[in-house]
């Protein structure tokens, strides 16, 4: 993975500058949107700051 890849740096601005707190990212998640993945993973990030 591109790490300086543009659409990565825009999506870390983005999660910035809406506060993201959760992410779900995975197979399940992406069926869930109907583009079909079948590989049926699901995977959770959450925040670290535990004063929110």
């Amino acid at each position: 993975m591109d790490i300086e890849h543009p659409e990565f740096l825009n999506f870390l601005k983005c999660a910035k500058e809406n506060k993201l707190r959760d992410l779900c990212i995975g197979g399940y998640t992406v069926n869930y949107y109907g583009f079909y993945r079948m590989t049926e993973d699901f995977g959770r990030m959450d925040s670290t700051d535990q004063s929110k």
